[in-house]
């Protein structure tokens, strides 16, 4: 029996970072063409709580997603 994959939490590629603790999820969106200057990328880091999630960061990820370059880390736990 297969488990149904859950939703992503923002609308952007998710991408995998392999690293020393493991395996974490990481949402990239590139921003609107005319707005692609060489600004640095927007690291978003969601609370550390009983619930956490990417969601938490979801209003920022959108609002800045078409201006800038921004990663959201979606931290396992």
């Amino acid at each position: 029996m297969s488990v149904p994959a859950l939703p992503l939490a923002v609308p952007a590629e998710l991408i995998f970072l392999e690293t020393p603790a493991g395996r974490i999820a990481c949402y990239h969106a590139e921003p609107e063409p005319e707005h692609a200057a060489g600004d640095l990328p927007l690291l978003l880091v969601h609370s550390v709580n009983a619930a956490p999630s990417v969601a938490e960061v979801a209003p920022l990820f959108a609002h800045y997603r078409k201006i800038r370059h921004v990663l959201a880390l979606d931290l396992p736990g």
